[in-house]
């Protein structure tokens, strides 16, 4: 992982998929590491705004806890992420949005339009396209969550996203 990632799309190998160049100051991350037992876990006290009134006043998320989007196709989950990390801006908030399995074209859609809303500037996409591999599909959610998880640990806020689970799944 490069550090100089941010406002990139990055694949598993350090590679930046906008230019199709590697990042000169590469670290490698450990993809398994052991857990923080429960009980040293901080209470989760700290809300994270999607900036949807409803999940907002409905069903509040803090920082720190972990959500599932779960619904049929087509029903605007990847744009309840997307809206989320958008909402991040100014909130010293990094950002992951993990696409996994989707095609290229739809990448960069998601890409532009995190551009568009100005929230490229704090998210990272890290990506394995629908034509890699499957080991790497299965790969990057564990991958993308301990960059983010270094990051949890030096100190600062994380949201991470991660679409698609089912082709996780899949290639698993």
């Amino acid at each position: 992982f490069s550090p100089s990632s941010v406002g990139r799309i990055i694949d598993l190998f350090g590679e930046d998929k906008l230019n199709s160049k590697k990042f000169s100051d590469l670290k490698e991350v450990p993809i398994e590491r052991k857990t923080i037992p429960i009980m040293d876990r901080t209470a989760v006290c700290r809300p994270l705004l999607t900036g949807i009134a409803g999940i907002d006043l409905m069903y509040p998320i803090g920082k720190g806890q972990r959500q599932l989007i779960i619904g049929d196709k087509r029903t605007g989950k990847t744009q309840i992420g997307l809206d989320t990390i958008v909402n991040q801006n100014g909130k010293n908030v990094l950002c992951f949005y993990v696409a996994i399995g989707k095609t290229k074209k739809e990448v960069k859609t998601i890409y532009n339009e995190l551009a568009k809303r100005g929230a490229i500037s704090y998210t990272t996409i890290i990506t394995a396209f629908n034509d890699e591999l499957p080991p790497v599909l299965s790969l990057i959610p564990y991958f993308a969550l301990s960059v983010a998880e270094d990051y949890m640990m030096e100190g600062f806020d994380v949201l991470v996203v991660i679409d698609d689970l089912k082709r996780h799944a899949e290639a698993y």
